[in-house]
C-alpha cells in the first residue's frame, strides 16, 4: 500500500520549491517584455518629457525674477537625466503590465476570497496612485518650488 501524503482536494495544485523558482523567474522575464521597448520608444521623447517636468521649476523661477533657465554642470547631464527619464516612464506605464505579472505570480496561492479583496483594491490603488501624482505636479510641487527657489532670491521669504 502507498503511504504518501495525498494532497488535498480543497487546496489544488502543489507545487515543489523549484516549481515555484521556475515560476517566478518565468514571470520576471515577462515582466521586462513590456517595459524595455517602452523605454527604448521613452528615450526619444525624452526631451518634451523633460521640458514638461520642468515647466513649474521655470515659473517659479520667472515668480522670484531670477533667471528661468536651469544649468547643466557635465556635458554627460542630460543624456544621463533623459536615460533616468525613459527608465522612469517605461516602469511607470509598464507598471500595469509588471503588477499582472506580479498577481499571476500570487494568485494561485490565494483562496478565492483573498482574490476577490485584490481585485477590489487594485482598481481603486491605481485610482488613487494617479491622483495623488496629479496633487504632487499641481499642488504641492508649485509651492515647494516656490520656497526652494526664494532662496535663491534677494526678496524676503514668503512662508
Amino acid at each position: 500500500m502507498d503511504e504518501s501524503p495525498q494532497p488535498d482536494p480543497r487546496l489544488g495544485a502543489v507545487m515543489t520549491l523549484g516549481d515555484h523558482l521556475e515560476e517566478l523567474r518565468r514571470r520576471a522575464l515577462w515582466a521586462v517584455v513590456v517595459p524595455v521597448p517602452l523605454a527604448i520608444a521613452a528615450f526619444k521623447w525624452a526631451a518634451p518629457i523633460r521640458d514638461f517636468l520642468c515647466e513649474q521649476a521655470v515659473r517659479a523661477l520667472k515668480a522670484h525674477d531670477l533667471p528661468a533657465q536651469l544649468q547643466v554642470l557635465s556635458p554627460v547631464e542630460p543624456l544621463g537625466t533623459d536615460l533616468k527619464i525613459a527608465m522612469v516612464a517605461a516602469i511607470t506605464f509598464g507598471a500595469p503590465w509588471i503588477l499582472l505579472q506580479l498577481w499571476k505570480f500570487i494568485e494561485p496561492g490565494l483562496y478565492a476570497h483573498e482574490r476577490r479583496f485584490v481585485r477590489l483594491l487594485a482598481p481603486m490603488s491605481a485610482e488613487l496612485t494617479a491622483t495623488g501624482l496629479l496633487l504632487l505636479y499641481f499642488a504641492f510641487l508649485p509651492m515647494m518650488l516656490d520656497v526652494l527657489v526664494s532662496f535663491g532670491s534677494q526678496e524676503p521669504q514668503r512662508i
